[in-house]
C-alpha cells in the first residue's frame, strides 16, 4: 500500500513538473530569491550561477554581480536581460540587454547596475541569437 501511495505521489509530481509555464530557475543557491532564470532547459544545463551580495552605491543604486559559469567544452555566449524592480515587485527601469562569451569551462563575472534608487533587480538569461 506504502510502495502504491509513493508511485502516485512520484507520478503526480511527474505531471506538474511537465506543465510548468513560469520562468525556468538558473541553477543557484536554492535558498536565494528566484532573481535569476533561464529562458530554457538546455541552457539551464550548461551553466551554473551565484550572485554576489548586492551592494549599494552613490544615492541609493543597486551592483549587483553575477557569476556565469560554463560547463560546456566550447565557447558559450549568453545574452541577459535585466531590470529593477521597487518594494512591490513592480518595474522601474527599462530592461536593458548586453550578450557576453563565457569561456570553456570557466566564468565570468556579470555586472549590473541601476540608475536610480531601487529595491531588487531580475536577471534573464539565454543563448545568445
Amino acid at each position: 500500500m506504502k510502495r502504491l501511495i509513493a508511485m502516485g505521489l512520484a507520478a503526480a509530481g511527474l505531471a506538474l513538473a511537465a506543465c510548468q509555464t513560469g520562468p525556468i530557475p538558473a541553477w543557484q543557491d536554492p535558498n536565494y530569491p528566484l532573481q535569476v532564470s533561464v529562458s530554457d532547459t538546455k541552457l539551464q544545463s550548461e551553466i551554473r550561477v551565484s550572485v554576489q551580495k548586492p551592494e549599494r552605491f552613490g544615492a541609493g543604486q543597486l551592483r549587483v554581480t553575477l557569476n556565469v559559469l560554463n560547463t560546456t567544452n566550447d565557447d558559450l555566449r549568453v545574452d541577459y536581460a535585466y531590470w529593477f524592480t521597487d518594494a512591490s515587485g513592480r518595474q522601474v527601469e527599462a530592461p536593458l540587454t548586453r550578450g557576453d562569451t563565457l569561456p570553456p569551462h570557466g566564468y565570468k563575472p556579470l555586472v549590473i547596475e541601476s540608475l536610480s534608487a531601487v529595491d531588487d533587480f531580475r536577471v534573464q538569461l539565454r543563448p545568445w541569437q
